[in-house]
């Protein structure tokens, strides 16, 4: 195949010498800019976070921090990787063209190894930096003490440590100023580079943290990744040792990933701790969904862990959590299953299998709850985590059912329309618990929230987006009706108008700080983004 090609290019190119560099300059090119500038962007002239990654993963298995090499020669390099990258995407066509005939559906055209392998890839990141750092204390409450104990972590921390890291690199790189007398693409990568103790404060709980993220790139590192789903160090430990006091930090939201997601895979390796920690997390994952609800509805109207009875002894299935409000409620199934490298590496029985753990079996499980709480006379409902009971459902009408996984799903709403879409006329809202925090925060009530559910399902197979963000976006705009014709696409600009927002809504108290100083409008912009005031900050 031609993707191993373009990677094994990949792969040699990143031995050169001054590679650390260009990486410096990819991340400038496609990871930092004004608002406007990021999210107006063009995202297939640019590498997505899981690409660059990549890239900076197949570094590490070299670690060449030589960069003893002309200017020309590392715009060369630049230009070549994006070009290989370009050719590494354009490859999947192949799978597709390949199993394009006329007897052939489009949901089986989309149902191939090769093609999902591309949807999960090239996928959007899934969730906000500040997301991962605000869940993440709760996701490992019930673990503390082994991670006190085996890490000497405190995860409470954990977001002061990410924003001390932030403020220390903006500082940096704000007080950039290019001096010809200097290697250009050296003073790029010095700016982004932060010692011990500016990433500590010598505070000792950050210190633990920085020891568990930190990866010495004169080691040998990666030395098994060959293909895009393989496992990446740099995924799990984001922040580079080049020096004994000289850390380079390529990517802010890699470390709020990895604060999220790894102390799962420390866990699991400790075979006395490994049941514990699946027992926890799928606890967690309902309290997580549960308190997210919470923020928009009544305490009596959410219902956690349900139990479905035929006879006293005779469970037929279970609810994970029911929320109510008027005559509609919304089942929520949650599951903990994340992708395995098989499955990002394109194996379709491995794809299916996880699919099915993590999504089909649940949306079974929901379609099961839902045609009994429609007839809810005939059995038994027992809650045990809250007061309920069959007088709650009186009312009820109808019912939608939203499944929830605990992490980032590469190519959620995806992957339920062509794994479901051929035998189901209306799909299940295939979430993670991310999406479900952005819902509910801008569809801040339970009518607004409900609406949207039931027109998701409704019109479930007259849409298509890349993600959750992608209808989201065009409900808030447009309202999701009835297309005129036999289905909307929603390329990606409509996720990126939500990442604006969230985005603008994060720094607006930086902007408000910088619009008080009573800047003209066409002074520098004090973030020194290069632009004039009104072109910058002072547009927003």
């Amino acid at each position: 195949m031609k993707q191993q090609k373009y990677i094994e290019e990949l792969s040699e190119l990143v031995k050169s010498s001054g590679f650390l560099s260009v990486i410096t300059k990819i991340f400038f090119n496609d990871f930092l800019g004004t608002t406007d500038t990021l999210f107006n962007k063009n995202v297939f002239e640019h590498l997505n976070h899981n690409e660059y990654c990549f890239l900076i993963g197949l570094w590490l298995k070299c670690g060449n921090t030589d960069d003893e090499v002309e200017a020309d020669i590392m715009q060369q390099m630049e230009m070549d990787t994006y070009e290989i990258m370009e050719k590494l995407h354009n490859s999947f066509l192949e799978d597709y063209y390949e199993t394009r005939d006329e007897n052939t559906s489009l949901y089986e055209r989309f149902t191939h190894g090769g093609m999902l392998k591309e949807a999960m890839f090239y996928s959007s990141d899934g969730a906000y930096d500040l997301q991962y750092l605000s869940l993440v204390n709760h996701k490992f409450a019930y673990d503390k003490e082994w991670l006190k104990l085996n890490k000497d972590l405190d995860l409470l921390v954990s977001e002061l440590f990410y924003k001390n890291i932030a403020t220390s690199l903006e500082k940096k790189i704000n007080q950039l100023r290019i001096k010809q007398n200097l290697p250009y693409y050296q003073q790029l990568l010095d700016s982004v580079c932060l010692s011990k103790e500016e990433i500590t404060n010598n505070e000792k709980s950050f210190e633990n943290l920085l020891l568990n993220l930190v990866i010495d790139v004169k080691q040998a590192n990666n030395v098994n990744l060959s293909d895009l789903g393989d496992f990446n160090v740099f995924k799990e430990k984001p922040i580079l040792k080049l020096a004994p006091n000289k850390y380079f930090i390529p990517s802010l939201f890699a470390i709020s990933e990895s604060l999220y997601e790894s102390p799962f895979y420390w866990m699991i390796l400790d075979k006395n701790y490994s049941s514990k920690a699946l027992h926890n997390r799928g606890e967690v994952a309902e309290e997580m969904t549960k308190n997210i609800l919470l923020k928009i509805f009544p305490e009596s109207s959410v219902f956690q862990n349900i139990v479905i009875n035929k006879t006293k002894n005779d469970q037929i299935t279970d609810i994970d959590i029911l929320a109510l409000s008027g005559n509609s409620g919304i089942i929520f199934q949650i599951k903990s299953k994340k992708l395995t490298s098989l499955s990002k590496n394109g194996n379709l029985d491995a794809i299916k299998k996880d699919f099915k753990a993590a999504i089909e079996d649940a949306f079974k499980q929901g379609l099961l709850a839902k045609k009994h709480l429609l007839n809810p006379e005939e059995f038994i409902f027992n809650c045990i985590n809250s007061n309920f009971s069959i007088k709650d459902l009186s009312n009820i009408k109808e019912y939608f059912i939203v499944t929830i996984v605990l992490e980032n799903y590469p190519a959620l709403t995806h992957q339920s329309h062509v794994m479901l879409g051929a035998n189901n006329s209306e799909l299940p809202v295939t979430l993670n618990i991310f999406d479900l925090d952005i819902l509910v925060k801008y569809l801040n009530s339970p009518s607004a929230l409900l609406d949207y559910i039931s027109k998701r399902v409704k019109f479930s197979q007259k849409y298509k987006a890349e993600n959750e963000m992608g209808y989201l976006a065009y409900h808030m705009k447009h309202g999701l009706t009835e297309p005129d014709g036999d289905i909307i696409g929603l390329d990606h600009s409509w996720g990126q108008s939500i990442d604006k927002i969230h985005y603008l809504e994060k720094y607006k108290k930086k902007i408000e700080h910088f619009q008080t100083k009573k800047f003209g409008r066409n002074d520098p912009c004090p973030c020194r983004s290069g632009l004039k005031f009104k072109k910058c900050c002072g547009k927003v």
